[in-house]
């Protein structure tokens, strides 16, 4: 068997990630300051705490547990790892920046983790465990802007579980479990809205039963067909208390939406649609008045886009664009203008790209806006972008 030289994967690498910038977007390839962090494994989730010291990075592979990381204002340093047993893939902070929620795989739960104790390398600093179903496949976390409940996308048995919080930092067993959610195939991401009145979760496959289902509507990259994905509206307060008649909507969402942002105001529903290649906006309020008329607009950008984050006040969205079902997995990153995106201009809203390492996923903004974090699962980086100079570049290169 031939080998092929690390020189010579290092080029094949890089005439892929010059086809794909070739091909993903018009706009001008950027070089934006970075610093990386190295990590003993694959890192899925980042979180930051309030004060913007500290970052976490969910960790699988041979190292499962989580990263953390202090943040100063010169550059970034890696303390250590918090050990867990199994993998770990979300994260979330509490508002008060006392608690740190993941989930893990493996054997299925939600741990409660002081970050106090975290920070200090404490052995006790997993104050407990939520079991979850053997079968729930448990993937994204999201916490109550109030800090009451806490939301598990369940992705492998099509619910969403709600978590009494408060009940569970007390006595985190299952018995803080409120119910579940009943969404749709395959739920990921989650985002909630600022007056804690709605949550919604997007689903990378369709239920069969849903009005106008069809099973060949997208066409994947090996030539196979799907369903088309979808976007759930959640009642949040009727959840927190009745979560199996929660569901308000869903409506279809393109091919294989995987995660979702809200503007500041939560009027516009942001959702990668990876299977497409596209970031979609919905607006808010007609998805429970006028569904049919509820999505925007589509911009095209990278391929296999996956994690998305708004910064710049809202008027920059950065996208991850994954390419993970490709041999070598290069990765872009595109910066969209959001007013742009929002006037339907197509691939004139995409500002400006720049090459990340193998499988970015997914995002993170200091609470300042300072900076931005990716990782990027398969490189075992955490990347961590100064906010100032990547709009000078951004700038730089638009030319509109």
């Amino acid at each position: 068997m031939h080998h092929i030289s690390s020189v010579a994967q290092r080029l094949l690498a890089s005439l892929v990630l010059v086809l794909i910038l070739a091909l993903t977007s018009a706009a001008q390839s950027i070089t934006p300051i970075t610093q990386q962090i190295a990590l003993p494994g694959s890192p899925f989730a980042v979180a930051v705490t309030p004060d913007g010291r500290y970052v976490f990075a969910s960790l699988s592979g041979l190292a499962a547990g989580i990263a953390i990381i202090e943040q100063d204002r010169a550059s970034a340093t890696l303390l250590g790892v918090l050990a867990t047993n199994d993998p770990v893939f979300g994260l979330a902070v509490t508002s008060d920046g006392k608690y740190l929620l993941d989930t893990v795989q493996g054997t299925p739960a939600v741990q409660i983790i002081d970050i106090k104790q975290a920070i200090a390398g404490s052995t006790s600093a997993i104050l407990g465990t939520i079991p979850l179903p053997y079968n729930a496949g448990p993937i994204e976390v999201a916490i109550s802007n109030d800090d009451r409940f806490a939301f598990v996308a369940n992705e492998s048995n099509a619910t969403v579980t709600v978590i009494d919080l408060k009940m569970a930092i007390a006595s985190p067993t299952a018995s803080a479990i409120v119910g579940n959610i009943p969404v749709e195939i395959a739920p990921v991401g989650m985002a909630i809205s600022p007056d804690d009145k709605l949550m919604y979760v997007t689903n990378e496959v369709a239920n069969p039963t849903d009005p106008g289902y069809s099973a060949t509507a997208c066409t994947t990259s090996t030539g196979s067909t799907m369903p088309e994905g979808t976007l759930t509206v959640v009642d949040l307060r009727k959840a927190e208390h009745d979560p199996a008649n929660s569901v308000l909507a869903s409506v279809y969402a393109g091919c294989s939406p995987v995660r979702v942002v809200l503007s500041r105001e939560g009027h516009i529903v942001w959702v990668t649609a990876r299977m497409e290649d596209n970031l979609l906006a919905f607006d808010a309020k007609r998805l429970l008045d006028n569904p049919a008329d509820a999505l925007i607009s589509r911009t095209p950008v990278g391929v296999a886009p996956v994690g998305l984050q708004l910064f710049d006040r809202g008027r920059r969205m950065a996208v991850a664009n994954s390419n993970r079902f490709t041999t070598g997995q290069v990765g872009t990153v595109s910066i969209v203008s959001t007013s742009r995106a929002l006037r339907n201009r197509g691939s004139a809203a995409t500002l400006a790209t720049f090459a990340a390492g193998q499988f970015p996923r997914q995002w993170a903004l200091s609470p300042n806006g300072e900076y931005l974090y990716l990782t990027e699962f398969s490189s075992n980086l955490l990347a961590i972008f100064p906010v100032p100079p990547l709009l000078e570049d951004v700038k730089a290169a638009d030319k509109e």
